[in-house]
């Protein structure tokens, strides 16, 4: 099982977000395997079940940014909300230090630095991409932007 995941983890693109489920029947030698391969820096821990697989520089593993961390924790149908919105969309030069994710649904378990907004469940039913909750966030706070 340890060989299998370890082939799962190297044979993965680079800038990939990869959790416990992808693993088929993980059981606690694959978890083992994961916390050793993460040990070893070839995997990021972004939170419990939750791991990246970056570029190798030779400083090491590239972390993921938070505002990637955060949507791949909130999951489909989530996106950045507020003046994180507004600066993806090119509205603002603002850079927000808490970032706000809209996620469709419920709230995970909060992450440092960022606020999650609950929105309804049509986002992921529909499956919006992070570029339409941007728009859609912004449509919402018009203030976010500095551009009209």
């Amino acid at each position: 099982m340890a060989g299998a995941v370890r082939h799962h983890v190297v044979t993965a693109a680079p800038d990939t977000f990869l959790r416990r489920k992808d693993f088929a029947d993980t059981d606690r030698a694959g978890e083992s395997a994961l916390s050793r391969l993460t040990t070893a820096e070839e995997l990021v821990r972004v939170r419990r079940g939750l791991c990246w697989r970056g570029k190798t520089t030779r400083f090491g593993m590239t972390a993921p940014s938070l505002l990637e961390a955060a949507i791949a924790v909130a999951g489909p149908g989530s996106g950045p909300a507020g003046v994180a919105a507004a600066h993806l969309l090119g509205l603002t030069t603002q850079v927000a230090v808490t970032i706000e994710i809209a996620v469709a649904g419920k709230v995970p378990e909060p992450l440092q630095e960022v606020r999650f907004r609950s929105r309804s469940f049509t986002q992921r039913e529909q499956r919006l991409s992070q570029i339409e909750v941007a728009v859609l966030e912004v449509l919402r706070d018009p203030a976010s932007a500095e551009e009209s």
